[in-house]
C-alpha cells in the first residue's frame, strides 16, 4: 500500500530536479532548490569525511589496546591472582587438622607411619592426643519486653449458688 506512493513522490522529485536544472540553463542564474541540495551535499561529504576520520583514529586506537596493552594487564592480573591464590592455599594447608602429622619424612608420612605400627601391635594409642571439644555456647535467650500501657481494672466475678 505505501509502496506505490513512495514510487510516485520519487518520480515527482525526480521531474522537479530535471525542471529546475532546465531554468537554471536557461537563465543563467543559480536557482535556491539546486543551491540548496548542493550545499546540503557538501556538508554531507564534509560529515563523511570528519566520521571516515574519527573511524580510522578508533580503530588505531583499539588495535593499539586489544595487542599490546591487554595482554600486558592480563598478564599482571593473573599473576597477581596466581601469587594472592598460592599465598590462600599456604594459609589453609597450615591450618589443617593434625598436619604436623601428615607431614612427610623419608616419603612415607608420620600418620601412616604410627598406624602401620598401630597395625602390627608395636605401636601405643595415646587417648591423650584426642582434645575433647568444648560444650557449645548457648546464648542467652532475649528478654522478652512487657508491653506498656493503660492497666485496668479487674474484678473478680464470684458465682454463687
Amino acid at each position: 500500500m505505501v509502496l506505490p506512493y513512495i514510487f510516485f513522490i520519487s518520480g515527482l522529485v525526480l521531474v522537479i530536479l530535471m525542471l529546475t536544472k532546465r531554468m537554471e540553463e536557461r537563465r543563467k542564474s543559480n536557482i535556491f532548490l539546486l543551491k540548496w541540495i548542493s550545499r546540503g551535499e557538501e556538508r554531507s561529504r564534509e560529515l563523511h569525511h570528519e566520521a571516515v576520520r574519527l573511524y580510522s583514529l578508533g580503530k588505531e586506537r583499539a588495535h593499539f589496546f586489544v595487542m599490546k596493552q591487554l595482554p600486558r594487564y592480563s598478564k599482571s592480573s593473573v599473576n597477581k591472582t596466581l601469587a594472592r591464590f598460592e599465598e590462600n592455599m599456604q594459609k589453609h594447608l597450615e591450618r589443617l587438622r593434625d598436619s604436623h602429622l601428615l607431614k612427610k619424612q623419608d616419603g612415607i608420612s608420620e600418620f601412616f607411619k604410627s598406624m602401620s605400627e598401630v597395625e602390627k601391635g608395636n605401636g601405643e594409642i595415646n587417648e591423650d592426643i584426642y582434645i575433647q571439644a568444648e560444650p557449645p555456647i548457648v546464648p542467652k535467650p532475649k528478654q522478652v519486653r512487657k508491653p506498656v500501657g493503660k492497666k485496668l481494672k479487674v474484678e473478680q466475678f464470684v458465682e454463687t449458688e
